[in-house]
């Protein structure tokens, strides 16, 4: 690979990162991300796009007290970094870059955020036949043994005040009404519309997961649900298919050339259930990169960029 010109990359994280708390690390991840792509590719620029997101609901617009904003990267004074606001043109051979302006357009949007009510309740027995449903496709589709293996946990949905106890063992579920000892007990916290998607779709776990419309209240003692996790996604995504000699090959091709990436996602998630939580707090101040950067060179290449 030649020089880089301009380097595009993600700069903040999408996803839940804890129970009211950063506690998989997400901030620093990304600003240790960030840092080590700008030193790894010397790129001539760096225009972080991509992360232009916030969490819009009363179930997880706490997230947004950890949100890094580019005022946040502005401050780490990363070289060449340069932000673009929609409807920006770029032309390296007539003008600079606005990223000053560009910042404050961002940071405006930022002050004036639209935070959606809880979603409308659904019915226990709706949300009940949901996860029975899910349950089920995982034993079907990989045995009774490894379904087995899945733990039975327990969900809170605090607007209907119920608690469902699922067994991916039986592929059940029994709704628990009404018992404050249970609900406080009980593994995840989640509004009953969330919990009804999660376990309707196949994609719905992963999708909660993005969402962050939940709380673990194991996490901190336990990790993440790991086991459970795994089947859903193996079960959404179809990657672990041995069912024909075509389709066992590519399942193992699959898998080895995914193996570096495998491997990074498995140390770096065990490596931020290792630390400390973050705690949240309104205007948070994030942390500089930790990596020293060595100054990226400027050249003159003409590079034409519309950020529409």
């Amino acid at each position: 690979m030649g020089d880089v010109a301009v380097l595009f990359t993600q700069f903040s994280f999408a996803n839940w990162i804890g129970n009211h708390a950063d506690q998989i690390h997400a901030v620093r991840t990304k600003l240790d991300e960030l840092a080590y792509r700008v030193r790894l590719f010397k790129p001539e620029f760096t225009v972080p796009f991509a992360s232009f997101i916030y969490f819009c609901n009363a179930e997880n617009s706490w997230m947004n007290d950890f949100m890094i904003t580019p005022e946040h990267i502005a401050a780490l004074e990363l070289p060449g970094v340069n932000f673009m606001y929609p409807g920006d043109r770029w032309d390296s051979s007539q003008e600079g870059f606005h990223s000053e302006k560009a910042i404050q357009a961002y940071m405006r949007d930022i002050g004036n955020l639209t935070i959606d009510p809880t979603p409308p309740s659904v019915e226990p027995e709706k949300v009940r036949e949901a996860i029975v449903k899910l349950l089920s496709m995982l034993r079907k589709r990989f045995g009774k043994t490894i379904a087995g293996r899945i733990r039975p946990f327990s969900i809170y949905a605090h607007d209907i005040d119920c608690v469902f106890l699922a067994s991916p063992r039986d592929a059940s579920c029994e709704i628990v009404r009404g018992d404050a000892r249970a609900a406080e007990t009980a593994r995840y916290a989640i509004c009953s519309q969330a919990a009804w998607y999660a376990f309707n779709f196949t994609w719905g776990w992963g999708t909660l997961e993005v969402s962050g419309m939940y709380l673990d209240r194991q996490f901190e003692s336990h990790g993440a649900n790991r086991f459970l996790n795994f089947w859903v996604n193996a079960l959404s995504t179809d990657f672990l298919n041995f069912s024909s000699p075509a389709r066992a090959r590519r399942t193992v091709q699959f898998l080895w050339d995914k193996k570096f990436e495998l491997l990074y996602r498995f140390v770096t998630s065990r490596a931020s259930e290792n630390h400390t939580s973050v705690p949240a707090r309104a205007g948070m101040a994030h942390p500089a990169a930790s990596s020293s950067l060595e100054n990226a060179p400027v050249g003159a290449r003409s590079q034409k960029i519309n950020a529409e």
